[in-house]
């Protein structure tokens, strides 16, 4: 089981905002191919010079190239069936994943012919609160570099509560705002497969976001609430389904 971090970005609130595609950073070759692999899971792969992304949707692209989640996006139906091989070599190493964003971006709309614009809209979000016993976990001791990571197991190490609820708005599929009133960094552990469906069948993908919540509060004292709030979406003007190439 993969848990995918992918946080929220904030943006120039006005409805009908267009995202300028000028002056972006481009890959100096890509290649966009419908995938073989069906239906299954995707993979995200970067290396200091190319990014390779294997059974994607261009609704994966839109969240890894916009820091969005699945609720902010609104498009055709195609844009979540879809699948595609993607593969982008810029011409030189790339100073990180923020880089590569931009040139997704610049991808997009070269080879799908996307346009959008942003509108604020209400819609629903899962606030991060402490549950009534109080949080399981305790502050960091000393200095180090904030870390989040999962697979299966979430563990964090100096970490602040809004990356938590910026890691966690991956698997929960909606944007997830830290509303616990926690201000420092802590360590944590997070097992989540203690809580996955004994029942599978072969080839089932088990609901992450349901093992999400049933976790949080047993294990660190903490739990998500549903609520509504304005949020920026990303609405789609125009895109299409490339040519092989």
């Amino acid at each position: 089981m993969r848990l995918t971090a992918i946080g929220c970005i904030g943006f120039f609130i006005g409805a009908g905002m267009a995202y300028p595609q000028t002056a972006l950073p481009s890959f100096e070759a890509a290649t966009v191919k419908p995938s073989l692999a069906g239906t299954g899971g995707n993979n995200i792969g970067m290396s200091p010079q190319t990014l390779t992304m294997r059974n994607v949707t261009v609704n994966i692209c839109l969240k890894f190239a916009y820091d969005v989640q699945d609720s902010q996006i609104s498009g055709p139906d195609f844009i979540n069936s879809e699948r595609f091989d993607i593969f982008g070599k810029a011409a030189g190493p790339v100073s990180g994943q923020d880089q590569f964003k931009l040139m997704m971006r610049s991808l997009l709309a070269d080879r799908f012919h996307l346009t959008l614009h942003k509108e604020v809209r209400d819609t629903t979000v899962y606030a991060l609160v402490v549950a009534k016993n109080g949080p399981k976990f305790h502050e960091s001791v000393g200095e180090g570099r904030s870390m989040l990571t999962g697979k299966g197991t979430l563990v964090g190490q100096w970490a602040p509560m809004k990356a938590l609820a910026d890691f966690l708005s991956g698997p929960m599929h909606v944007r997830v705002l830290d509303m616990t009133g926690l201000e420092g960094k802590y360590d944590l552990k997070l097992d989540l497969m203690a809580y996955a469906p004994a029942n599978l069948s072969e080839g089932q993908e088990p609901d992450v976001a349901g093992m999400v919540l049933s976790a949080l509060e047993p294990e660190i004292g903490l739990k998500l609430e549903s609520r509504k709030a304005p949020t920026e979406v990303l609405v789609i003007d125009h895109v299409e389904k490339p040519s092989e190439n």
